[in-house]
């Protein structure tokens, strides 16, 4: 008996560990992190886009509107552009309808990634859906990140630093996620004790066989849970490697522009990022 307790509870102990590497790996891709680290770029401003117009506003709510065919209005007072302009101004209009949806795309793909791998850590490991605790966390992050990033048909918006995901408000429901999937582990102790029972009662071989498989199962389950998450994951970071390219392309464009246009320098989307100290 004793032996099957300390069986249980270090299957408990992986049940959490896995469950906290499924959410780590799951913030990760929630901030983007291990895909723009490399990338000394960023993208602040607010971007929407239609298939005719692009809106940019930026951090003082002054709004830069490019129609598609090339004019510039900026806070509804229409900028004069020259023949010799329109070429720059057109490369930054086609360098933006490229580079803003695929950094919305990836990160839309990346969340949904996340939020699949929090949902299939739990079902994986316990064998029940999500309980509806874990369920509305991962709803509210959803929503939040709905209220910053959308790409449907032609409309496209990245509200913000959405780029990153950061700020304190999806810091606090990332928190929220963390703690309703430890208490979903947690409140799954009794299904894990009915496991634990069964394997006992009706597997093969000597007792200490038996909980020594019920824990390789455990350990078994972690690692593919693992695998699958790196291999959807794969792809995407290959994607978001290219993106910094793209980044920089549109660094070009819009220096390019403001260079011959000094009055939309207050409208600068990408910027190096702050570099940080890590601890």
């Amino acid at each position: 008996m004793k032996k099957a307790l300390l069986t249980l509870t270090f299957c408990y102990a992986c049940m959490l560990m896995i469950a906290a590497s499924a959410h780590a790996r799951a913030a990760d891709i929630f901030t983007n992190s291990q895909y723009t680290d490399s990338c000394h770029l960023t993208i602040n401003s607010h971007v929407t886009m239609d298939a005719e117009n692009i809106q940019v506003t930026n951090t003082d709510g002054e709004r830069l509107l490019l129609k598609a065919d090339n004019q510039l209005l900026v806070n509804d007072q229409l900028i004069t552009i020259s023949p010799r302009q329109q070429p720059l101004v057109d490369a930054y209009r086609q360098q933006l309808r490229t580079t803003i949806p695929a950094v919305v795309d990836i990160a839309l793909e990346a969340v949904e990634i996340g939020i699949t791998a929090v949902s299939e850590g739990f079902s994986t490991l316990v064998g029940t859906a999500p309980p509806p605790a874990l369920r509305l966390a991962l709803a509210d992050f959803r929503a939040a990140i709905d209220a910053r990033l959308a790409h449907q048909g032609q409309v496209v918006m990245l509200k913000g630093d959405s780029a990153d995901l950061s700020g304190a408000a999806l810091d606090q429901i990332s928190s929220d996620l963390q703690a309703a999937m430890a208490s979903a582990v947690a409140s799954s102790i009794g299904t894990l004790i009915m496991d634990l029972g069964q394997t006992i009662e009706a597997g093969e071989g000597s007792l200490d066989e038996r909980l020594q498989g019920f824990t390789k199962r455990f350990e078994h389950l972690g690692e593919a849970l693992e695998t699958r998450i790196k291999s959807r994951t794969g792809a995407l970071q290959g994607r978001a490697s290219n993106l910094c390219g793209q980044m920089a392309e549109l660094q070009t464009a819009e220096q390019n522009l403001q260079a011959q246009v000094p009055g939309l320098k207050a409208f600068s989307l990408v910027h190096a990022k702050t570099q940080s100290t890590s601890i």
